[in-house]
């Protein structure tokens, strides 16, 4: 009866007993978020001695922090200075913490709460993209020859940094029309005064975004029933440093409804550029088209091929029709085979857009330095 008895009590005593609960301090949790941004296991985050890790500190010092400890004064100092090196040299922690942590912040403060949510708050210099571009493309006409077509654009600062207010004008079929338009708006003019003194012209309004790599335009006519849509690849140093440094230009892409008697859309290359451009149309003209790369060796097996039928035909066992009907089919399919993927993709290669730097925005470039 008397273990019985002391078995209740026990359970009873037990039963009684708070469970724990513990929660990690601030302290803590700044350690971990620091570790998890760098995507970096407990090990090779704290490890001291001869092997020093990403903090001076040791695992062991590490677990006793996770169930509450702090360190000294003289610790947290040390902790906090390695803390502000691997913020000063990691892009996306320096963005967020662009002044460091002070110690104190690093004991106390939850520093997730501290950073600066918006990536696009420090180093991202988006005034520089405001102005206006003369735009370069081939008409969009699929029915006719190509022709050499220019537009206005306009890029218009707004409160926030990744979005612009945007307006243009486009078709126009010469460049002495453009010109004039360009240097109206450069004294002053704004785009929708120009447009109401020129015949058969609308403007297109809308809106910029941009990251540290893209500039994207969406407009559209007051009445919604044209449209047009443009891309341009930026490097990130456009936006991230050189901040008294204007936009130079860049090579993109537009979308849009063709002209002509056929109504639908269509993708094209189009050149925007702060200043009028000092090349020939001709070289302008090597510019606007995708990457069109050929495959050697499939080349070279396509000739392969067409040589072997045209050894078998030269027996003369077939008409010279029928001759050229065989030749034209094969040829027809070898070259689908070798362009088939340019049916499914349009873009600039990296050489394309590394040339379209040199020849054009680099010498532009070149003019607004020697200006300032």
């Amino acid at each position: 009866m008397k273990n019985k008895k002391a078995v209740n009590r026990a359970r009873v005593r037990a039963g009684k007993r708070k469970k724990t609960v513990f929660e990690h301090t601030p302290f803590f949790k700044n350690l971990e978020y620091i570790k998890n941004n760098l995507g970096l296991t407990e090990d090779d985050f704290c490890k001291s001695g001869d092997y020093p890790g990403w903090i001076p500190i040791g695992k062991s010092s590490y677990g006793k922090y996770r169930v509450g400890a702090y360190p000294s004064p003289q610790t947290l100092a040390k902790i906090t200075e390695a803390i502000n090196i691997i913020i000063e040299e990691d892009e996306t922690l320096h963005k967020r913490f662009p002044r460091g942590i002070l110690p104190i912040e690093l004991r106390n403060e939850n520093i997730a709460e501290l950073a600066i949510k918006d990536d696009y708050s420090y180093d991202f210099y988006s005034e520089k993209m405001a102005g206006v571009y003369i735009c370069y493309y081939e008409s969009t006409n699929v029915e006719g020859a190509k022709k050499r077509q220019y537009g206005i654009l306009q890029l218009m600062q707004k409160d926030s940094k990744t979005e612009m207010s945007a307006c243009g004008v486009f078709s126009l079929r010469n460049y002495e029309q453009a010109s004039k338009l360009y240097n109206a708006m450069m004294s002053g003019a704004t785009l929708k005064d120009c447009a109401m003194e020129m015949k058969n012209t609308v403007v297109f309004e809308g809106s910029g975004f941009l990251t540290y790599s893209f500039l994207w335009i969406h407009l559209a006519t007051r009445k919604k029933n044209e449209f047009v849509s443009m891309s341009f690849d930026l490097s990130e140093k456009v936006l991230s440093k050189n901040p008294l440094r204007p936009f130079s230009g860049a090579l993109g892409s537009a979308h849009s409804q063709t002209t002509g008697a056929s109504l639908q859309t269509t993708h094209f290359p189009m050149i925007i550029t702060r200043k009028p451009l000092s090349l020939c149309d001709s070289e302008i003209a090597k510019h606007l088209h995708f990457s069109y790369d050929v495959n050697a060796d499939e080349l070279h097996t396509a000739a392969e091929k067409t040589i072997s039928l045209l050894e078998k035909l030269s027996e003369g066992a077939f008409s010279k029709t029928t001759t050229t009907e065989l030749l034209v089919t094969m040829m027809e399919q070898q070259l689908e085979a070798l362009v088939r993927d340019k049916y499914r993709e349009l873009y600039f290669s990296s050489n394309q857009l590394k040339k379209s730097y040199s020849d054009m925005f680099s010498a532009l470039r070149n003019i607004d330095e020697k200006v300032q």
